[in-house]
């Protein structure tokens, strides 16, 4: 039994001594300049135990941490508007001329024939004293016969006449004023002109022929003069 309490004291000692080292203050030491740094050590835990490990580590030389490059941000250009497109309307395409081998030339312009016509008639038929016929000869620019109507109207005797000459036909009106005086015949002026004709003088034509001459008063005989220019 004494041996038993002396080995107890004994243990009890011991653990005295052990907690008193304990909580003495460790002794630091300071790593040199050239001395490699402490491998870090680490403690694992036995198992069950609800504390986390002790990890000791040496200080490590401070490194600098390299910055990423700034990124460039691509500046957008402002979307331009688009432009408003007029929508034309389509002009249809002008007709081709058509085309010909030939360039046709323009007709040329008729000439003018002076004409200068004497007629010499005699009462053949009166219808009325103001409506009545005559016929006669005609000899000048161009020579043949002359048939005509005359009426007389307020402002004087209008005539309607046709020629006949070598060639075709001449077909006319005009308007004759008659100046009576003490004589049996009257003086008469006046202006024709030609509408038309057959054969050789289809197209002929004349204005502002002028008429000249005499009648008898009664119509029986009378003398005519056409001057003028004709084309045709």
């Amino acid at each position: 039994m004494r041996v038993a309490a002396g080995a107890l004291l004994l243990t009890l000692a011991l653990a005295l001594v052990a907690c008193g080292s304990d909580t003495s203050e460790p002794r630091s030491v300071v790593p040199s300049d050239n001395a490699p740094a402490p491998a870090t050590t680490q403690q694992t835990a036995p198992p069950g135990s609800s504390s986390s490990p002790a990890t000791t580590a040496a200080t490590s030389p401070s490194t600098t941490t390299a910055q990423p490059e700034p990124r460039t941000t691509p500046q957008r250009r402002p979307a331009q508007p688009r432009a408003r497109t007029q929508t034309q309307t389509a002009q249809p395409d002008p007709a081709p001329a058509p085309r010909s081998a030939t360039t046709p030339q323009p007709e040329p312009e008729p000439v003018g024939t002076p004409v200068d016509e004497l007629a010499v008639l005699t009462l053949v038929e009166r219808r009325s004293p103001i409506h009545y016929f005559q016929q006669g000869t005609v000899t000048g620019t161009f020579d043949g016969t002359m048939a005509l109507e005359a009426r007389v109207v307020a402002r004087g005797v209008v005539v309607y006449f046709t020629a006949t000459v070598e060639g075709g036909t001449i077909t006319g009106k005009g308007l004759a004023i008659p100046t009576v005086g003490d004589s049996p015949t009257a003086e008469l002026h006046g202006t024709a002109k030609i509408t038309g004709g057959t054969g050789r003088f289809a197209s002929i034509r004349g204005r502002r022929l002028t008429v000249g001459g005499k009648v008898r008063l009664d119509a029986s005989r009378g003398r005519v003069r056409l001057t003028g220019t004709v084309t045709f």
